[in-house]
């Protein structure tokens, strides 16, 4: 059984969300002409009388087909997907209310944006719990759904091929004489260049909401109201996984935007030049059960070139999985307490512990009035562990080697 709605957010603010898509200015690896996709969370007043809950899939059938596609790569039967994923499209629905109007009475007047981009097989929806707990607490979130073939699937309305399919490790052309390995990195290194791209593009598009040029031409849209509403002075970026990867990438690309902060979840390296480094203060979250020791050995490379950034921290969440930050186990409650977590941490639990060691991170790094729920930090206590103790535990629990994607 499916529930209907995702779980109310953590902050004290209503959310609002609404999807941009840009006209095509940008090229993919594949030559495929398109803009970008993205879903902006982001706090609202009273709830709103004229706007209905946000949908968790976008209503477009072929979501569910590039979801359906996914499982039955992973063995799972094309019946099985179709019956998951079908009350899923139709029947969930999110916590924030689409096309409602950003605060104005109850919020400062600027509010700080932070940049989200997604992992493999995750679309602008995937996090939206992440998203819009961040969201309810006064950030505006911008996520991404990026257009390299990283995203089950990305419907585009103003590209010229409509839609952009999962691209799997068999779907990228070798060189000659070229191995597995390399032709998988060339391949993904141009997926995270693009990612870069798109990203830099998105911070472009939210400046000219800023300014108020980009809604000029979109009568009675809530994306006027986000005239002279944004905080680029205190900008962050967030990623998850391969979005983790392509945080890294753009952050040692010649003059990256001028992010305040980071925060990496689970990231997997290798697609990513080894003397990369991340220069400002960044929180490194790790789930428990994700990593394997050549990843590890990486990130611990990693972290040690920024770890003597005095507000910067590695920590690792016990008990947690890779989709523990993902909406998955909300959605699908009933299949992922029987097959998923087994005792781990509820989904609730896991996104309360997530939200609130970013909360007191940002409250640390970024001049921002958040409220902080002084009553988790010995739950926190407890599932947490820091520094070489959180490598220490992430070594004893590393997973043989997976294929690579």
């Amino acid at each position: 059984m499916i529930p209907s709605q995702l779980p109310s957010y953590l902050g004290k603010y209503n959310v609002g969300c609404v999807d941009v898509e840009t006209r095509p200015t940008l090229q993919s690896p594949d030559g495929i002409n398109q803009g970008v996709l993205f879903r902006i969370y982001y706090p609202i007043d009273d709830t709103p009388t004229n706007s209905q809950k946000a949908a968790w899939l976008p209503l477009n059938h072929s979501y569910f087909d590039g979801y359906a596609f996914l499982l039955t790569i992973g063995g799972l039967p094309t019946w099985f997907s179709y019956i998951l994923f079908f009350p899923a499209m139709y029947a969930m629905r999110l916590a924030a209310y689409y096309g409602a109007r950003v605060a104005e009475q109850s919020v400062p007047k600027k509010l700080p944006v932070i940049v989200f981009s997604h992992g493999l097989a995750g679309i602008r929806t995937s996090y939206s719990t992440m998203c819009g707990n961040l969201a309810s607490e006064g950030y505006i979130v911008a996520s991404l759904e990026h257009g390299d073939g990283s995203a089950p699937v990305t419907c585009r309305a103003r590209s010229n091929i409509p839609y952009i399919r999962f691209k799997r490790q068999m779907d990228f052309d070798p060189l000659p004489d070229e191995l597995q390995d390399d032709t998988i990195r060339r391949c993904r290194g141009k997926q995270l260049a693009f990612r870069c791209e798109e990203i830099q593009e998105v911070i472009s598009v939210l400046k000219r909401l800023n300014k108020g040029t980009f809604a000029r031409h979109y009568k009675q849209s809530p994306l006027h109201s986000f005239k002279s509403r944004i905080d680029f002075d205190n900008m962050g970026i967030l990623g998850h996984s391969f979005g983790g990867s392509t945080l890294i990438t753009l952050m040692n690309m010649p003059n990256p935007p001028d992010f305040k902060y980071s925060i990496i979840l689970d990231p997997w390296l290798f697609p990513i030049d080894e003397s990369s480094k991340v220069k400002i203060p960044t929180l490194h979250i790790q789930s428990n059960y994700f990593h394997w020791k050549e990843n590890l050995e990486s990130i611990e490379k990693l972290v040690k070139k920024y770890e003597n950034h005095p507000k910067s921290e590695f920590v690792v969440l016990k008990g947690t999985k890779h989709d523990h930050c993902s909406d998955l186990g909300f959605v699908f409650p009933k299949l992922y307490k029987y097959v998923e977590y087994r005792g781990l941490p509820s989904p609730a639990d896991s996104h309360k512990l997530i939200h609130h060691l970013i909360n007191l991170f940002l409250k640390r790094t970024i001049p921002v009035h958040v409220s902080v729920d002084e009553k988790l930090n010995h739950v926190v206590h407890e599932h947490t562990l820091y520094g070489d103790q959180a490598f220490e535990l992430l070594y004893q629990t590393a997973r043989p080697k997976p294929p690579l994607p």
